[in-house]
């Protein structure tokens, strides 16, 4: 992450605002020692809980889906969302862009990770491809959203659609979140 923000001109440390978009059980903040306020937000409530136990050097707050951040306007400079939109109906990710768009500062950065394409690993079924090549979406599991049993998939058509609507995209990395083999967004408000 610090690379690629580096790659657009940005430092990581002289951000002064980070938001950890569904932090989870803190698998990236715990990793950012930095004098930023940092903050994750999650839907899982065990996750915030164990966080806030277990972090000390961020806050970290329980959210609901289709519920308001507990943030002001422009209260964040960064954002970033790893394998998180990967996981929601596209009514929940409509929501949640206009929800970070709200929080994040003007030219404040949103970092994201989707699965742009079809994926090996979560094959369609012939009903869900047809579903893809109509609407350039399709969610796996749809009742589970928000879950890692959610499994969504974008095309270069929806982001455009959606997320650019919204944000200025200043780099797109194919495979660029190797971890979780998915592709790399970073947008500007």
């Amino acid at each position: 992450m610090k690379k690629y923000l580096k790659d657009i001109g940005i430092n990581i440390e002289e951000l002064e605002t980070i938001l950890d978009f569904g932090c989870g059980c803190g698998r990236v903040i715990q990793h950012l020692k930095l004098s930023s306020r940092l903050v994750g937000v999650d839907m899982d409530k065990d996750a915030i809980k164990w966080c806030k136990n277990n972090i000390k050097h961020a806050e970290f707050y329980h959210i609901q889906p289709f519920s308001a951040l507990p943030f002001d306007n422009e209260a964040f400079d960064f954002v970033y969302a790893i394998s998180v939109f990967t996981h929601f109906t596209e009514e929940l990710e409509k929501f949640w862009i206009e929800e970070i768009h709200r929080i994040l500062k003007d030219q404040g950065i949103f970092l994201l990770t989707l699965r742009i394409g079809p994926f090996f690993l979560h094959p369609f079924t012939r009903k869900e491809r047809k579903i893809f090549e109509e609407k350039g979406f399709v969610s796996q599991h749809p009742k589970y959203a928000g879950t890692l049993y959610c499994n969504s998939f974008h095309s270069l058509d929806h982001i455009r659609r959606t997320f650019l609507k919204k944000f200025k995209l200043k780099l797109l990395i194919r495979g660029g979140a190797t971890d979780y083999k998915q592709d790399l967004l970073i947008l500007e408000k």
